[in-house]
């Protein structure tokens, strides 16, 4: 009989693999020195790119659409922005009529996609190594045709997300687990 112990000792994740037979118990050690700590997803998210109808330099653009926001009650979930426009989610917890009035307060003065049908993939990761694991990520996903619609890496660098449609949050997910976990990467991952 084996069982697997997971810890975290100075920084590094290490593995435990214990082997129990009748009497004995055999503790093979390795160390794991993961890139990703865990891998979340929300599925059934909706996701609003707002594009400035203005010029470029036109100024409070990004503070109408969030008073918008506000005025509905609307919480965002994953944002990503520029001077002209801002990509954003809002999770299935969120009315449908708030965001109907929102949508149609920002398209007074920008074009606005709907794009219903969407999930976020998050990656919690080490700081360090953020470009390593966002030049793994995206080899995968190339590799098995998945389309990232947008990303959004947080100031403290540890959450990265992905939205991508729920149709392929399933593979994604299966197939980061194999080369972030599991030693089974289907690419070469960066290290």
């Amino acid at each position: 009989m084996f069982a697997l112990f997971i810890q975290k000792v100075n920084g590094a994740f290490k593995n435990h693999i214990m082997e129990f037979t009748d009497d004995r118990c055999h503790c093979l050690f390795h160390e794991m020195k993961s890139q990703v700590t865990a891998i979340t997803c929300k599925r059934n998210i909706q996701l609003l790119d707002i594009e400035s109808t203005q010029m470029l330099g036109a100024y409070g653009f990004l503070s109408n659409v969030f008073q918008d926001l506000e005025r509905e009650k609307l919480s965002v979930d994953v944002l990503a922005s520029s001077e002209v426009s801002v990509s954003l989610t809002f999770d299935k917890k969120q009315s449908e009529d708030q965001i109907e009035q929102a949508v149609n307060k920002i398209s007074k003065y920008s074009e606005v996609k709907v794009k219903k049908d969407r999930a976020i993939l998050t990656l919690i990761t080490d700081v360090g190594r953020s470009s390593e694991v966002l030049a793994t990520a995206f080899r995968v996903f190339h590799s098995q045709d998945i389309t990232v619609e947008m990303m959004s890496q947080g100031a403290s660098k540890v959450n990265i997300s992905f939205v991508l449609k729920n149709d392929q949050i399933d593979e994604a997910i299966l197939n980061l687990h194999k080369c972030f976990f599991e030693d089974q990467c289907i690419v070469v991952p960066v290290k």
